[in-house]
């Protein structure tokens, strides 16, 4: 059976690619380890026939799941891709930092392929696009949830050098030193959901610094639906130009 990219639940992109499962670096808040824990099994059935010719048991794809170690899905190689333009978040399962080296060159095809649709990565650790090739339509992520991780994915952003970026504050767990945001193209920001022990419940401050330095600087500005549990006024949600830019040959 073909797969399809899906639309996504995400606010911020439209669709999702997940050709990636499972990632070692462990966040205390992670929700895709749930994601896993509820369809792995099912992802496990579907890959392992898509890759019996290979004799790769079940019961090891499984396995690898139940441990979140991250695995190819092979069956996801060759998606149906969306008819419309669309902005595809490829690491909603996973870290760029861990994929194998072996999902990077169809990867490549896939971007290279469809030029009129962005696809979107997403990592905490920016030195993982080192080895990452720039592509016009390829947009590189970098996560922060305090000063500190910000000011590290800053550095190695300036030393990776991408085209296009943006920064995903989420979950929000400290202020942050507002000039660093210049140095993307486009900021996220969110607040940490759930319930786990040790939630970080984030100062409405947090959010309205970031705001208005981002008003006052011209950085577009997307404050993820959450954000409204702790700002009386209306959320910003701005795209940055390249989100709108791209038409899908007739």
């Amino acid at each position: 059976m073909s797969y399809k990219i899906v639309k996504s639940n995400i606010p911020w992109a439209t669709h999702g690619w997940n050709l990636v499962v499972g990632c070692l670096r462990g966040c205390p808040f992670c929700y895709a380890k749930g994601i896993v824990a509820r369809y792995g099994a099912q992802w496990a059935e579907q890959e392992v026939g898509f890759r019996m010719s290979q004799r790769i048991s079940c019961a090891r794809v499984r396995e690898d799941m139940s441990a979140f170690k991250p695995v190819i899905m092979r069956n996801r190689l060759n998606p149906i891709m969306p008819k419309k333009t669309a902005a595809i978040f490829c690491s909603v399962l996973s870290d760029p930092d861990y994929w194998p080296v072996e999902a990077m060159d169809p990867f490549y095809q896939v971007v290279r392929g469809n030029p009129w649709h962005l696809f979107m990565l997403l990592t905490k650790d920016g030195g993982a696009y080192y080895k990452w090739p720039d592509h016009a339509n390829l947009i590189f992520g970098y996560t922060a949830t305090d000063a500190e991780s910000l000011k590290s994915q800053v550095v190695k952003k300036n030393i990776g050098n991408k085209e296009k970026t943006f920064l995903s504050l989420e979950p929000l767990h400290s202020a942050v030193g507002l000039p660093w945001l210049e140095q993307f193209d486009w900021v996220i920001v969110g607040p940490e959901n759930g319930s786990r022990k040790g939630k970080v419940i984030p100062k409405v401050s947090w959010f309205e610094e970031i705001r208005d330095y981002c008003m006052e600087e011209g950085i577009p500005l997307f404050e993820k639906p959450e954000v409204a549990r702790f700002v009386d006024r209306p959320l910003v949600q701005q795209y940055p130009e390249w989100q709108h830019s791209r038409t899908k040959p007739r």
